[in-house]
């Protein structure tokens, strides 16, 4: 995915300052051939981008399988579309973030299921996001924006 594409299409980066010491970078290319740049150029990733990425945090994923995964972690608030998903997909891999593997799995491979998993960079950029979402929260709060009762989950 073009850095654009990742941040929604405006280039714009908040990242809270990166050091630029290169300590977010994995080292390898994209499928183009470029180098990877640091993992906090990425950013900010889009709501589902996002989402892809922690969803494949967890194990490696077919799309219907990505889909549902997102839908779970956020109790049906967010619902990846097929449309959505499929256009994210070969950005990512193409951007290095994830990559599509060989399936073990025999019903897969009769579906012709696509299973990705995801790369060092795409959890270097995941946990760079993180960070980001993590310190807007923190602001958020000590703004009185929100609560400091912890959540509840539903």
């Amino acid at each position: 995915m073009t850095q654009s594409a990742a941040r929604g299409g405006n280039g714009d980066s908040v990242n809270g300052g990166g050091s630029g010491s290169g300590a977010d970078r994995t080292a390898g290319l994209s499928r183009r051939g470029e180098s990877l740049p640091e993992a906090s150029e990425m950013l900010p990733l889009t709501e589902p981008v996002f989402h892809i990425l922690l969803a494949l945090a967890e194990r490696d994923l077919h799309g219907y399988g990505i889909i549902l995964a997102v839908q779970n972690a956020t109790a049906g608030k967010l619902r990846l579309r097929t449309g959505t998903l499929y256009t994210a997909m070969p950005r990512l891999v193409e951007d290095g973030l994830i990559e599509e593997i060989e399936s073990d799995d025999d019903a897969a491979e009769e579906d012709r299921r696509r299973v990705y998993r995801l790369t060092p960079f795409g959890r270097a950029v995941a946990s760079a996001e993180s960070v980001r979402v993590a310190n807007l929260t923190a602001l958020a709060r000590s703004r009185g924006l929100i609560s400091r009762r912890a959540p509840r989950r539903r």
